[in-house]
């Protein structure tokens, strides 16, 4: 029996990673990998791109997302998969999940705003909101570029996360 390199977890700019939809092709490629899987949180954009760019004899591909709930007892990351990218169902679940995720956003910014006098400018603001799925690593990327956190890491839990939102 030969065991094949499997990654059923990856996210790409779409979301949280920091590759393309191409780039990330390219290295599950190098990586020698026979089954991956594209997770990007809420969003189901680069599934389709990634269905369009494969070709026969490229590994196999399992459309997935990723939707972040939670409840009285914790946070959950939820992941599912098979669904056929682009038709009304899974559209309408990564619609009302984006919705969610810009109104976070937002929150975030006004939070770190009242509670740190964090500025951001009006156009970093609009560039955050014309992404994908912006979300804690984006805003993170934002704090550092104006010195009020060292690393992403550091304006993540040592601000960021001071916020809690509760599911609607």
């Amino acid at each position: 029996m030969s065991i094949t390199k499997i990654d059923l977890h990856m996210h790409s700019k779409v979301s949280d990673g920091t590759d393309t939809i191409e780039e990330l092709l390219e290295n599950v490629k190098k990586a020698g990998m026979g089954i991956f899987s594209l997770t990007d949180h809420d969003a189901a954009k680069g599934c389709v791109t990634m269905l369009s760019l494969l070709k026969e004899g490229d590994p196999v591909f399992i459309p997935g997302v990723e939707f972040s709930c939670k409840d009285e007892k914790g946070k959950y990351h939820i992941l599912g998969f098979g669904y056929e990218p682009g038709t009304d169902g899974i559209e309408k679940v990564v619609a009302k999940g984006h919705a969610f995720r810009m109104k976070k956003v937002l929150g975030r910014i006004d939070f770190l705003k009242e509670k740190f006098g964090f500025v951001f400018t009006k156009e970093e603001i609009d560039e955050l909101l014309a992404m994908d799925n912006p979300g804690k690593p984006h805003i993170g990327n934002l704090m550092v570029k104006h010195g009020y956190a060292e690393t992403r890491r550091q304006a993540i839990q040592e601000f960021i996360d001071q916020l809690h939102f509760k599911a609607e």
